[in-house]
């Protein structure tokens, strides 16, 4: 009995022994060291302020680049589906009416342009009848001839819609327009008539809420003019000495009397207004409003 109690205390004294020449621990000491001081956070705030004052003037920059992504790519899109549509039926995808402006003197290709939808202009939204905003005004972009359309004509076929997202029925009714019901178009639906994407209205919107530019060759030369870029003002390149001066983004000029115009050597044209929404019929493609139009020759 004795040895154990003996023993007990002989380790409970060494415990505390070293209990007692363990390192003391500062409490205020440690947390004086560790704190940010006053001037510290001040520091890390500035810094965090420039770092977000930095990253929100790249920002727009960078959605801007990527909505010119996302144009260029629907453009494709809607050519691809156009070539494919051409490839089964032998024939562009369009209305009668439309079809009409072969027969016309001379024969021209129809646009799917800006009757009867509404544009997106830096200030607003225009009417239905005024067109794209231009830096002086307004600009319809219209076919050749009597009949007049947007690309919802177009764009109703191509993804094989019987109604438009409204309910109102398209020139597919029946599937007359796409008897093999091919859906040759895959494009987002949204509601109302100013987003990017297929609006309630069947328009197909570029990522700044303006509709997309259609040309075809319906009268069957291989080569489109646009209501546009047709015009010598836009797409004559003012650098070059010749007469007739050629043409900016791959246009030619065609001298024919008929026509005497810019145009492209592909049969179909696609193009959009661009972030800044406005065109210029007095301008050159590469320059002004017409600079930052994203279209499918270029």
């Amino acid at each position: 009995m004795n040895t154990l109690h003996h023993g007990r205390s002989r380790n409970t004294q060494h415990a505390t022994r070293n209990t007692f020449c363990a390192p003391r621990f500062n409490v205020l000491t440690s947390q004086r060291f560790n704190a940010f001081t006053l001037v510290e956070m001040l520091v890390v705030i500035a810094i965090i302020g420039i770092l977000a004052s930095m990253i929100l003037a790249v920002f727009p920059a960078i959605k801007k680049k990527a909505q010119i992504t996302k144009s260029k790519q629907e453009i494709q899109n809607i050519v691809a589906a156009i070539y494919s549509y051409e490839h089964d039926y032998s024939q562009f995808p369009s209305s009668k009416a439309a079809k009409g402006v072969a027969a016309l003197t001379p024969p021209d290709d129809f646009t799917f342009g800006t009757t009867n939808v509404s544009c997106l202009n830096p200030g607003g939204q225009t009417n239905t009848a005024e067109g794209f905003s231009t830096p002086n005004g307004l600009k319809t972009i219209r076919a050749p001839g009597n009949y007049q359309a947007n690309n919802s004509e177009l764009i109703a076929i191509l993804m094989d819609l019987e109604a438009f997202p409204n309910s109102a029925p398209t020139l597919n009714a029946g599937h007359v327009k796409n008897t093999n019901r091919t859906k040759y178009l895959s494009a987002p639906t949204v509601t109302g008539n100013i987003s990017s994407g297929v609006g309630s209205d069947g328009v197909y919107r570029d990522p700044w809420g303006n509709p997309y530019i259609i040309t075809l060759d319906l009268d069957s030369c291989q080569k489109t003019r646009d209501p546009l870029y047709r015009l010598p003002a836009v797409s004559a390149d003012q650098a070059d000495s010749n007469n007739p001066k050629r043409g900016l983004n791959g246009l030619f000029y065609n001298a024919d009397n008929n026509y005497k115009c810019y145009q492209n050597n592909t049969e179909v044209m696609v193009w959009s207004a661009g972030p800044d929404r406005l065109i210029d019929q007095n301008t050159p493609a590469n320059f002004g409003a017409n600079k930052d139009n994203v279209v499918s020759w270029k």
